[in-house]
This record gives C-alpha cells, sequence and structure tokens, in this order.
C-alpha cells in the first residue's frame, strides 16, 4: 500500500466499530463508492470531506444514530455540487 491512504477502495464497511470520532489529515479514499455504517453507536459524526468524494454513490447508517446529521449534512453538500450525471449520488440510508 502506498503512503496516504486506500487509493483504490471502493466499498468500506464498519460494523460495531467503538470510536466515537473519525479523522483524517484528507479524506483517504479517493475511489469510495459505498459507505456502510453498521452499530457504530458511538461514532459523532463522519468525515465531512466524503461530501467531495466523485465517485461516492450511497452511505448506508444502521443503528449509528449520532452520526445522522453528520451524514445529512455531506448529502447536502454532495446535492448542491452535482454535476456528472453518470456518478448520480443514490442518497443516503438510514435503519
Amino acid at each position: 500500500m502506498e503512503m496516504g491512504g486506500f487509493k483504490k477502495l471502493q466499498v468500506l464497511w464498519i460494523e460495531m466499530a467503538y470510536f466515537e470520532s473519525w479523522e483524517a489529515s484528507k479524506c483517504p479514499f479517493p475511489r469510495l463508492r459505498n459507505l456502510v455504517l453498521v452499530s457504530c453507536l458511538n461514532l459523532e459524526a463522519l468525515l465531512l470531506e466524503l461530501a467531495d468524494l466523485d465517485y461516492l454513490q450511497e452511505m448506508t447508517l444502521d443503528n449509528t444514530s449520532k452520526a445522522v446529521e453528520s451524514a445529512k449534512e455531506i448529502e447536502h453538500k454532495r446535492k448542491e455540487r452535482q454535476t456528472d450525471p453518470e456518478r448520480e449520488y443514490q442518497g443516503m440510508m438510514m435503519h
């Protein structure tokens, strides 16, 4: 792996993680398409830089209620800057 992130990662699934914050100097997933967070009960917010990812198509938050507000902010920013119809953002699913 090169220094500086996971350049080819397309799906990130995190389940039952006990972290409260998610921090990175830059968003290390430039090709991320799907983000799934399941039962991350203590996570208070997502990386707002996720809004800048060109390939992100879907975020799913299941039983990760504290992070919902930041996910909605990311979704709002993505909709504002939607320019490429081929990479249409599918939205966010919350359970």
